[in-house]
């Protein structure tokens, strides 16, 4: 007999089919909260998921299992329950299926947007906890790369996992995130003055110069995006100028050396088919639209250039930037208003997506506390944000 019934997880609502003693809910995925996982065997599967329901039915070697996760990513693995724990939730998922043999508690069912550090928004420096992220990359196969800035050093996460590893640590706070189509992961820091390019070990500028003569140096670099040919874009924050290197190059091409025009200059974004650079031109709380090819001069396409302030149409201290590849639409981590904001093109409003539209700050699942860098997926179906103050990454669908 076939029936069908609906969870609500919060705000998320997810249709789940049960028939003959086997649920389904889709993309979602069962984590346990407690010390001890409550995860029993972790198999790959070929084709499809019945590979692992026939596993968790017919296998001859104990335990009984309650439910599995299975995930839909490269590796193609199932990970299988034989409890459930009290401390545990039901997050939303879009690589995964929860399957289960027996329902989890209806208690238990609550959403869950954080994905990298705790929800509940303390710090650590353990592979679980991050500390102060200021910047989050979604490299090509799906992992996520997350600045931790107060514990100095780069966390990676694997698709579904929650549990980093760390790819680089130094002193010196990282700041800006990226990674190209090589996978080349680019890095920039507080105090290092440099850009660092792993794994080939590279340091752009070869030299590193705590100085403004924008030339030869990168105080205080910052955002970093980098194109096609390898041309590499940072920002500097206390020197407010934007400049562009190469890798084989020891001198800088300058953007930006006006300071008139930037003020401490955060995370930027390269839209490399229409020659755009768009920067979070953080103090004075706009967006603004570098025409790289010269046509025609910057604009401020977000905000409202040196007016703080939490209307709709003004930004305060913005330090992340996204722009849509779909459609254009501006999406910016407004950071002083504890808010992600979306503006269409042309628009002379924004709307908030995440965190409280009034601008205050707060630690609940919606909520956010200095969010640092906004970041859409390929498909741009979710959106991370770099929650700074609470210690963690959230992943929210782009249309809630």
């Amino acid at each position: 007999m076939l029936a069908t019934f609906t969870v609500v997880l919060l705000i998320l609502i997810i249709n789940v089919r049960y028939i003959n003693g086997l649920g389904f809910i889709y993309n979602a995925s069962y984590i346990s909260s407690s010390s001890s996982s409550s995860a029993n065997t972790i198999i790959t599967y070929r084709n499809t998921c019945s590979e692992c329901i026939c596993y968790a039915f017919f296998s001859n070697t104990p335990p009984l299992y309650v439910g599995l996760n299975c995930y839909n990513n490269n590796n193609k693995t199932c990970e299988l329950f034989s409890n459930y724990s009290s401390a545990s939730i039901v997050q939303s998922n879009s690589d995964s299926t929860l399957i289960f043999i027996q329902q989890p508690p209806l208690q238990n069912k609550t959403a869950d947007y954080t994905i990298a550090g705790n929800a509940n928004g303390t710090s650590g420096n353990g592979d679980q906890s991050l500390n102060g992220p200021v910047d989050v990359f979604l490299s090509s196969n799906e992992t996520l790369f997350v600045a931790d800035w107060n514990n100095n050093r780069v966390q990676a996460f694997n698709p579904g996992s929650r549990i980093g590893a760390t790819v680089i640590s130094m002193a010196g706070q990282p700041q800006g995130l990226f990674v190209d189509r090589l996978s080349n992961l680019y890095v920039t820091w507080h105090t290092k003055n440099q850009v660092t390019i792993r794994p080939s070990g590279i340091n752009v500028p070869s030299t590193a110069l705590g100085t403004c003569t924008w030339v030869n140096s990168l105080n205080d670099a910052y955002g970093v995006v980098v194109d096609s040919l390898g041309n590499i874009y940072v920002s500097s924050v206390s020197c407010s100028f934007i400049s562009q290197w190469n890798v084989n190059q020891t001198n800088a091409t300058m953007l930006i050396v006006n300071s008139s025009l930037v003020n401490q200059p955060r995370h930027i974004y390269l839209d490399e088919d229409q020659s755009l650079l768009y920067v979070a031109d953080t103090l004075r709380h706009r967006i603004l639209k570098l025409f790289l090819n010269g046509s025609l001069p910057a604009q401020t396409v977000a905000g409202i250039n040196g007016v703080l302030g939490r209307t709709t149409d003004k930004l305060n201290s913005p330090a992340g930037v996204y722009v849509s590849r779909i459609d254009g639409t501006i999406y910016v981590a407004d950071t002083g208003n504890h808010r992600i904001q979306k503006w269409s093109i042309g628009a002379s409003t924004g709307i908030t997506i995440a965190g409280n539209a009034n601008g205050t700050s707060g630690s609940g699942m919606y909520a956010l506390n200095g969010p640092y860098a906004v970041f859409l997926d390929s498909n741009e179906t979710f959106f991370y944000v770099a929650d700074y103050y609470n210690n963690r990454v959230q992943k929210f669908p782009l249309s809630s």
